[in-house]
């Protein structure tokens, strides 16, 4: 198996999360995807930067699979179900996505709250996201065809909720959207979060 990865280099990564580091690796019809998701991006709390990484992350494992197996990928439904998959959350309320955050100022009925509305909240930003990526790619020409956008819009409508992988391209996000959680500006995000807590609760 050949694994020719090299680690993200955070010393020369552009954390604006406006796509500085992964327009590059685009084709021009990925980049306008990239540029019509990019106002509805990374509106939970702490999370600049989530779609850029993990549409980075998709790109890498597309060519590790590649490389690695004979797998048919279709690298453009990849791509717009990646940069798109979280663009519901722009649409859900903020007073609904502060619930994610209810455990850490009262953790006596946080628990609760979020054991209650956290599913709810995540199969709603999934429902709204697949209709504005209906809205934000229809404008788009061929760039993907029918079948495509069916694709794209079934990755989307079940990325956090769905069990099983529904394809290549949609274990490709799932894997991706997951791997973001094991990357430094998430795990600083969560120690950040943990220490706000403990200076709460002390």
């Amino acid at each position: 198996m050949n694994i020719d990865y090299t680690p993200i280099d955070y010393n020369t990564w552009d954390f604006s999360g406006q796509g500085k580091n992964i327009l590059p690796l685009l084709t021009d019809s990925q980049r306008i995807v990239w540029e019509r998701a990019l106002p509805y991006q990374d509106t939970r709390k702490g999370e600049i930067g989530h779609a850029e990484m993990a549409t980075y992350l998709a790109i890498k494992f597309i060519g590790l699979l590649r490389e690695n197996t004979k797998l048919d990928i279709d690298e453009d439904v990849v791509i717009a179900g990646i940069i798109n998959h979280d663009i519901g959350w722009g649409q859900v309320s903020q007073a609904e996505r502060d619930l994610f955050y209810v455990e850490d100022i009262d953790p006596k009925i946080g628990k609760a709250v979020w054991e209650r509305y956290e599913p709810i909240l995540r199969e709603r930003h999934q429902e709204i996201g697949t209709e504005l990526a209906r809205d934000l790619l229809k404008g788009q020409g061929d760039f993907l065809n029918p079948r495509q956008r069916a694709q794209v819009y079934g990755i989307i409508f079940q990325h956090d909720t769905g069990k099983e992988f529904l394809s290549v391209e949609d274990g490709i996000v799932k894997s991706a959207d997951r791997a973001w959680r094991y990357t430094l500006p998430c795990v600083k995000i969560a120690r950040e979060e943990r220490e706000w807590s403990e200076q709460v609760l002390n």
